[in-house]
């Protein structure tokens, strides 16, 4: 679903300016690795797996920063940027994004509809405090203080909502850690509204198909309706592009449509 983003991301690191303690500013050229993860014995890839494999990687190539971009997301293209300011701006150690928009793509109607998200608070879908922390980036020193058992992403239903939690815990879950408490910038409506920015993420999920996040029905609960029309924010090309794939989910046999299932 996050497909488009894999322009906008070569594009936007790009640019991607990273500022040192003296202000100078390095920009440099995106070089892109795939690395492909073996899956198990029941045909998956574990995420945990994924995740903490980046972690090792960026860990011993000696990276600063990591960027975590879930493939079931749109990102802007300047998303890294923004993101890059907010710890910029705040002084802080990791920094995730709150959802604006989630896109539904129907295979019952062959379309997309759109619920926009309050500014802030997630709609009770989303945590207020801490967005969608599978778009967090991190600074060097949240999973490699040094120690010989670095933390790492938890073997938990939710991996990336309990990393940070235990990342940001005032309990002494990490003892390993020396040093102040690391600090978490949330990417919001108010801290776009600061640096002039249109919303960075869209969730994206497929609807009557057969998938393990009941996103629709909660948001239905709520009372956030769907717009068939896309947010203005959303570039035309993007827009163009979910409601073609919405299209051709439609026009394939139940049989065929995306699915989380494990082979029977």
């Amino acid at each position: 679903a996050g497909w488009p983003y894999v322009r906008a991301a070569v594009c936007g690191v790009e640019r991607a300016r990273l500022c040192g303690a003296d202000g100078a500013v390095a920009e440099g050229h995106v070089a892109v690795r795939y690395v492909a993860v073996p899956p198990d014995a029941s045909g998956r890839v574990c995420l945990r797996l994924k995740r903490n494999l980046a972690l090792e990687l960026c860990s011993v190539s000696g990276t600063d920063a990591i960027l975590f971009c879930d493939d079931d997301d749109w990102r802007s293209a300047d998303a890294a940027q923004a993101q890059l300011d907010a710890l910029a701006r705040t002084g802080a150690d990791a920094c995730s994004v709150q959802v604006r928009c989630v896109c539904e793509l129907s295979a019952s109607r062959g379309g997309a509809s759109y619920f926009e998200m309050p500014a802030a608070g997630g709609g009770g879908v989303f945590s207020a405090e801490l967005g969608n922390p599978g778009t967090a980036l991190l600074l060097r020193k949240t999973w490699a203080p040094g120690s010989d058992d670095p933390p790492g992403f938890p073997d938990t239903p939710y991996e990336d909502v309990d990393f940070m939690k235990l990342l940001l815990s005032d309990a002494p879950v990490l003892p390993q850690r020396g040093g102040p408490p690391l600090r978490h910038a949330l990417l919001d409506g108010a801290e776009l509204e600061r640096q002039s920015r249109s919303p960075t993420l869209m969730t994206v999920r497929l609807d009557g198909c057969e998938h393990e996040w009941s996103t629709f029905p909660q948001l239905r609960r709520l009372g956030h309706e769907p717009d068939a029309a896309p947010p203005p924010w959303l570039p035309a090309a993007d827009a163009a592009f979910y409601a073609q794939h919405a299209r051709a989910i439609a026009s394939l046999p139940p049989s065929e449509h995306p699915t989380t299932a494990l082979p029977a």
